[in-house]
């Protein structure tokens, strides 16, 4: 916690996780897709397409939508606006931040 000396209220530090959240969150649609829907509705031919534009592998994104692991910030990023590239629709950054919150 600080005290911001321009209005005098205090403010606590975010950590970097808060920080990227909050910028997932910038870019939030409510159209977005999870890795799950976007593969029911494009298929694994077109998902192949999106991870090879993304810079990773298929059974990569396999885990992701099956909510066996939780990909980076950076993969996120590069998976939404691959997908929107090539689909038109957009897997979400926070949906697919969140993959994973439903593993126990």
């Amino acid at each position: 916690m600080a005290t911001n000396k321009a209005t005098g209220k205090t403010e606590r530090y975010l950590t970097s996780e808060q920080v990227l959240r909050r910028e997932a969150e910038a870019h939030h649609k409510a159209t977005d897709l999870t890795a799950y829907d976007f593969w029911k509705q494009f298929g694994t031919k077109v998902v192949k397409q999106v991870c090879a534009e993304a810079g990773t592998v298929h059974l990569n994104f396999e885990q992701i939508k099956n909510g066996h692991k939780r990909p980076s910030y950076d993969l996120s990023v590069k998976l939404s606006e691959a997908s929107q590239r090539i689909t038109g629709a957009r897997m979400g950054i926070l949906e697919l931040l969140d993959s994973k919150k439903d593993v126990q």
